[in-house]
């Protein structure tokens, strides 16, 4: 059963999350529930996990180098191929109008992560659930993260409104980072690109204080 952190006024830190539970949807929002069911999804984790299977130290090479990632190129290489199995399988449920995608799930008060995808109603907490399973499954540990606050590129944080993301632990360094699956980049001669941020102690620490 999911074990949860409390951040802030609105926000929560959520691990161990596991098939049937149920998470705010918006923390101080709405009283939405998003059922994480990961069932449905298995062939999308086993393309991804194929498409891993295909890098070689040629990719993980231009990884480490081109995208200067904080993490081990292999560890990247794992997102990189849930980020574009994620483009070949489901870019077209990606929502554009988040008001609309609100209406219908406040109507309903608990929406299944499968059937968001069916509605072409994904946005951050559910991309971020999809990715949640994945991780998991790859030994990174992660830890769902819903707030106010996003890190750029700059290293800056802004805050931002409802907002949800993956703190995870690279497996082969131990270090912790960021992992953003909403906010992915879009490279003109790759595709979907993960966007991966280093993460300090002290940042950590400032994004998942408990109260």
């Amino acid at each position: 059963m999911a074990q949860v952190r409390l951040v802030g006024n609105s926000g929560y830190v959520l691990s161990d999350l596991v098939e049937g539970d149920a998470i705010d949807l918006k923390p101080g929002y709405a009283d939405i529930k998003l059922v994480a069911d990961f069932s449905p999804f298995e062939a999308f984790y086993a393309a991804a996990d194929q498409r891993f299977s295909k890098y070689n130290e040629g990719h993980f090479n231009y990884f480490r180098d081109g995208f200067q990632v904080p993490i081990a190129p292999e560890t990247y290489a794992r997102l990189v191929a849930f980020q574009r199995q994620f483009e070949t399988d489901y870019a077209s449920t990606i929502t554009k109008n988040t008001d609309e995608r609100h209406r219908q799930q406040l109507a309903k008060r608990q929406v299944r992560l499968s059937d968001t995808f069916k509605e072409n109603a994904v946005a951050c907490s559910e991309l971020s659930m999809l990715a949640y399973r994945y991780m998991q499954s790859h030994g990174m540990k992660p830890e769902f993260v819903a707030g106010s606050y996003v890190r750029d590129y700059e290293g800056e944080y802004s805050e931002t409104g409802p907002h949800a993301y993956l703190i995870a632990t690279d497996p082969a360094t131990g270090k912790k980072f960021i992992f953003d699956p909403a906010n992915f980049l879009n490279v003109a001669t790759m595709g979907y690109m993960p966007s991966v941020f280093p993460l300090s102690d002290d940042e950590y620490k400032m994004l998942t204080a408990g109260e």
